[in-house]
């Protein structure tokens, strides 16, 4: 089911000690082949501020349908098997979303 702000999957990853940096860069690859899907909306990571070694990547998808298709994909695999290799535990809880409110608009200069 997806509502009108479409699917949203909230990642919690705890990594290895110390594997922060590498974990970034085996985000920054998955979330590179997760943007050429057709169905992406986006992503984002964030790290605990007070626990270094426990993420959070939030994850939004047209619909439950395009994120399905992005996970059985080849380039999920590649990219999720490195993530994996990193990973000690974590949970994943999928949303719709059911409202989005943009943030403050700068205007832009002349």
């Amino acid at each position: 089911m997806t509502g009108e702000g479409g699917y949203r999957v909230l990642i919690r990853m705890e990594i290895e000690p110390g594997a922060g940096p590498r974990f970034e860069l085996a985000w920054g690859e998955m979330s590179a082949i997760a943007r050429r899907h057709p169905a992406s909306r986006g992503q984002s990571l964030s790290r605990v501020a007070d626990e270094p070694d426990v993420y959070y990547i939030v994850t939004d998808w047209a619909d439950e349908a395009g994120f399905a298709d992005f996970t059985a994909s080849a380039g999920h695999a590649e990219g999720g098997r490195k993530l994996k290799e990193l990973r000690r535990g974590g949970s994943r809880t999928p949303m719709v979303v059911v409202q989005r409110v943009p943030g403050h608009l700068v205007p832009s200069a002349p």
